[in-house]
């Protein structure tokens, strides 16, 4: 195939209608062949499901180097002695399938290459569609020809593409290798990875055109490891069609097998059968080993029928993708979805087993409770943690994808992003899904305040009750209620967008009930509703104010009739709760006779604003009583018995008692005489 490059490090998709993807796939020239090419892949831009051609990780077509030029034709030569592009070795076959055999065997030609007139390639190879015998060489150059019209290319450069044939003429032919290279030095495989090899086959001579006991090529494929085991991805496999049954036959364009100027069509050629063979068994990869080498091997050890050709063996990795979705863009706190992992196999369909891949799911999102993995896949296994999902399974052949889906529920708000960044896997590789949950936090925030500085029983308290939804989704009636009985609120409900925030007012009575321990306390709860799909609920915030209660208590003097006898004065300023004690205080001409009915008690809990009145009565006061001369000191013979009775009623007054005295009789002097 002339329009063709061989390809390493770099790769490229396999293009192609999705019926030729079989394991083995037998089609006339003409019908499907026809669309077959190669390009890049598309993987990135297809969705989970949707199967992306394999990639490209060797191809030769046999038409690197210098042309097999020839005089006026193009030569060929053995492929043993054709190097492929940017390989440091030649290719290699067992000696019974390579020139010099005898057989006609192992020729890199096309349908203008000349017939080297030895090796039995100039002894008949079979007899046309007219039973006309025709030398081996001519039906290795037709079918170098028709491959490349396989693959899509004009007659013209049809003309030209170059193939590896044989004929296995001369009576017997060994089975054995036919096609061996050696990739030593250049790696171009990772592990982990599945790999599947392929070419394009022509067939002629087979069993299903004749009873003349012909046999038809089982071909094979095997990759080598640098460790020197080989991988087998396809054996038996068949080129021409089984037996009984018969694609059309291809009309004859082929040149003649001499000198020539121009091309002609050539109807008497017999039937060709070509194949675009894919190894139906693609090999996984282990760790630590590299694809070092191909092989291509024909079983059958036949050399009647048993003819035929390839072109454009190739080594394609074919590891199934790996995406994941999550059943919604955004669930609320709390709420469960879905994380589905899509598995796409690759176009060729062929069964994929030992993938495994272990998923960390993001901090946000957890196992719901009780979930269970539910897969479609072939022979799943899983095992689940809080934070982790881990699956191997398999694709059964023809199977385009499968799935895994596991319940996940919202733990942390938050966007949380590709839940395949923490994903460890073998036998798959990435796809190009990006998916993000968003987990989303009904939340709403209440903020109740007062202008009011303290508060004193019977006072009116107002309220502000400020309602911000401080989440990520719309809140509906939203209102605000009081757990304290007798707050008088105006909150009808109303809806809020996130970060909307609506303001109520209330106002309350302060009840003497609630100052005992020096504040008066209030608390309101805001609550609204949301809906997520099929979750509905509802959040609430509280939000409480506490402002200091105040008592003062004062005493008041007065006298019986109520007038003031003395200042009034502040036994207790504070806030309620603390003990308080008051005692009289001394009035000039003044005593205290009782407390007044309703005051407070003298000691007590200060809990609201008080009096204690204490009442006054006026005290009488008593006479000087005149001094007593000294006995037997000057003035003491003018005591006389009126001064005794003065001096008695005196002392009768400080007592308090009043006493009727006798009429006043005249005292008796005592008189001092001279001894």
């Amino acid at each position: 195939m002339a329009s063709m490059t061989r390809a390493t490090e770099a790769r490229a998709g396999v293009c192609r209608p999705a019926a030729v993807c079989a394991a083995t796939v037998l089609m006339a020239l003409g019908v499907a062949a026809a669309g077959l090419s190669v390009t890049e892949a598309v993987a990135a831009d297809l969705a989970p499901g949707v199967p992306a051609d394999p990639v490209l990780v060797y191809q030769e077509d046999f038409s690197s180097g210098a042309p097999l030029v020839d005089g006026e034709g193009l030569a060929w030569t053995s492929l043993a002695s054709y190097t492929g592009s940017g390989l440091e070795k030649a290719y290699t076959a067992e000696p019974a399938w390579l020139p010099g055999a005898g057989k006609c065997n192992g020729y890199i030609l096309n349908s203008k290459s000349r017939s080297p007139g030895t090796d039995a390639c100039g002894d008949t190879g079979g007899v046309d569609q007219g039973g006309t015998p025709r030398p081996a060489w001519y039906f290795l150059r037709y079918m170098a020809y028709v491959l490349g019209q396989a693959q899509g290319q004009t007659k013209a450069s049809a003309a030209l593409n170059n193939a590896v044939a044989s004929e296995t003429n001369g009576g017997s032919q060994a089975a054995g290798v036919q096609f061996s290279a050696d990739f030593t030095g250049r790696p171009v495989t990772e592990a982990g990875h599945f790999y599947t090899a392929s070419a394009y086959f022509a067939a002629m001579h087979c069993s299903a055109d004749s009873t003349n006991n012909w046999y038809d090529p089982l071909q094979s494929f095997t990759l080598i490891l640098d460790d020197g085991t080989p991988l087998v991805v396809g054996e038996n496999l068949r080129p021409c069609p089984t037996q009984g049954v018969v694609s059309g036959g291809v009309p004859g364009f082929v040149p003649h097998n001499g000198p020539h100027p121009a091309f002609a069509d050539n109807p008497t050629v017999g039937r060709v059968y070509i194949s675009r063979v894919v190894a139906p068994e693609p090999q996984l990869l282990a760790s630590g080993r590299t694809i070092v080498g191909l092989r291509i091997a024909n079983a059958t050890a036949y050399s009647s029928g048993n003819d035929g050709a390839f072109d454009l063996p190739t080594i394609l990795d074919v590891t199934p993708r790996i995406d994941a979705q999550f059943g919604h863009d955004e669930i609320v706190l709390g709420e469960t979805s879905t994380l589905t992992f899509t598995i796409t196999n690759t176009s060729d369909l062929q069964a994929k087993t030992g993938w495994s891949f272990a998923d960390a799911l993001p901090a946000g999102v957890r196992l719901a409770p009780g979930a269970e993995v539910r897969s479609t896949c072939v022979s799943a296994q899983a095992e689940t943690t809080d934070g982790h999902v881990a699956v191997r399974g398999a694709l059964g052949a023809g199977m385009g994808s499968c799935t895994v889906t596991v319940d996940v529920v919202g733990v942390e708000v938050g966007a949380w992003p590709d839940p395949l960044a923490g994903l460890d896997r073998f036998g798959l590789v990435l796809g190009s899904t990006e998916p993000t949950i968003d987990v989303a936090g009904p939340a709403l925030r209440l903020e109740k305040s007062t202008a009011a500085a303290g508060a004193r029983v019977g006072e009116t308290i107002p309220y502000e009750f400020r309602v911000t939804n401080s989440g990520t989704v719309p809140l509906t009636n939203v209102t605000v209620s009081d757990v304290v009985v007798g707050v008088h609120l105006e909150a009808d409900p109303v809806t809020l967008a996130p970060g909307e925030e609506v303001t109520f007012i209330g106002s309350r009575v302060v009840p003497a009930s609630e100052v005992g321990d020096g504040s008066v306390d209030n608390t309101a709860v805001a609550t609204g509703d949301y809906a997520s799909h099929d979750e509905q609920g509802r959040v609430s915030d509280k939000s409480s104010v506490s402002i200091p209660a105040y008592a003062t208590i004062i005493a008041r003097y007065v006298d019986r009739e109520g007038g003031p006898v003395a200042s009034t004065a502040t036994i207790y300023d504070g806030v309620t709760g603390e003990t308080y004690s008051a005692s009289p205080i001394e009035v000039p001409e003044h005593v205290v006779v009782r407390v007044a009915d309703g005051s407070l008690p003298e000691q007590g809990v200060a809990t609201v604003d008080g009096v204690i009145t204490y009442v006054y009565a006026p005290a009488i006061a008593p006479p000087e009583p005149p001094a007593l001369p000294a006995a037997g000191g000057p003035g003491a013979e003018a005591l006389n018995g009126a001064a005794v009775i003065a001096l008695l009623l005196s002392a009768g007054a400080l007592c308090g008692r009043r006493r009727r005295l006798p009429a006043a009789r005249t005292p008796q002097r005592n008189v001092s005489r001279p001894d």
